[in-house]
């Protein structure tokens, strides 16, 4: 299974990209700084996990809501 972690770089999306990868999945991040986009992200990933800051998880959603599958897991850590 492949997870996706769009925010990755964070504390929060850190964490779950150690979890994901201990448990023998491939995590794929994506955050401000990295080459990956949201949407490449989002195109490649069995799951999509959001870990933004929560002023940016609406505008993150709708950016990558037009690719999303009915195949794919979606969740919001925003709030954790």
């Amino acid at each position: 299974m492949r997870i996706g972690i769009i925010g990755g770089t964070g504390g929060m999306g850190s964490f779950f990209q150690r979890v994901w990868e201990r448990a023998g999945h491939e995590v794929l991040i994506s955050g401000r700084t990295t080459p990956c986009t949201s949407l490449d992200l989002a195109g490649k990933s069995d799951v999509i996990m959001v870990s933004v800051p929560i002023r940016a998880t609406v505008q993150v959603i709708e950016e990558i809501a037009p690719v999303l599958t009915d195949n794919l897991v979606f969740c919001d850590l925003t709030s954790l």
